[in-house]
């Protein structure tokens, strides 16, 4: 369901939605490495917006190689 609403976010808003998806979460977690207080939470978050990487990738990759 995740991935189908982000393919769909992808179609309609274009460039900046990657930018809104994979790319704010990432520079949050960055930020919040910085401090030691939210350190946790900000590797959380990287965490996640890795996997999510990997499953909006793997699948792309998949019918690429067919």
């Amino acid at each position: 369901m995740l991935f189908l609403s982000v393919i769909s976010a992808l179609s309609f808003a274009g460039t900046a939605a990657y930018f809104v998806i994979f790319g704010l979460p990432v520079l949050i977690g960055i930020g919040l490495l910085f401090s030691p207080r939210s350190r946790g939470i900000g590797v959380g978050m990287l965490i996640v917006s890795a996997a999510a990487w990997l499953i909006v990738i793997g699948p792309c990759i998949g019918l690429i190689s067919g």
